[in-house]
């Protein structure tokens, strides 16, 4: 799959005039449709469709690039947004309608995709400080080997 960044904008909330006959609570496509563990939590990522895999993903890679180079540090309500945002608007890019609109309608749908994205956001940092400190770690026992090394020749 690939990736794609997406600029988000001001007006992201303003409904989409492509968004059309959006279903009833009761009866969305199934292809907006999440897949849920059989034993409670949250949402896994490979367990979902094409389409929802391909939004968030892009949803993850728009929110990244908004972090890095306009908000720096935001708040949890701004992460929340942020993510919201960005999920909405991949949707839209990536002409999954049925998708942008049951995540602009839905509340609760929007909330677990929501937190599927945070759950991602934040493995990805875990991993990134474990990696951090290894390659730290790492390159203070080579600069201590290499000065054992000089001092023996």
């Amino acid at each position: 799959m690939k990736k794609n960044l997406i600029e988000l904008s001001s007006d992201d909330d303003a409904p989409s005039p492509d968004i059309k006959n959006v279903p009833t609570a009761a009866k969305w496509p199934a292809v907006t449709d999440l897949v849920y563990p059989p034993n409670g939590g949250y949402i896994g990522l490979k367990e979902q469709t094409e389409e929802i895999q391909s939004v968030i993903q892009a949803a993850i890679t728009s929110f990244l690039s908004t972090i890095l180079f306009r908000t720096g540090f935001p708040t949890g309500e701004e992460t929340t947004l942020g993510i919201r945002k960005a999920l909405y608007k991949c949707a839209r890019t990536l002409n999954e309608i049925d998708i942008a609109a049951r995540l602009q309608v839905d509340a609760k749908y929007s909330k677990h995709v929501g937190q599927s994205v945070r759950l991602i956001l934040q493995w990805h940092h875990f991993v990134y400080d474990i990696l951090y400190h290894r390659s730290r770690f790492a390159l203070e026992a080579f600069v201590q080997i290499f000065a054992i090394l000089r001092r023996t020749r």
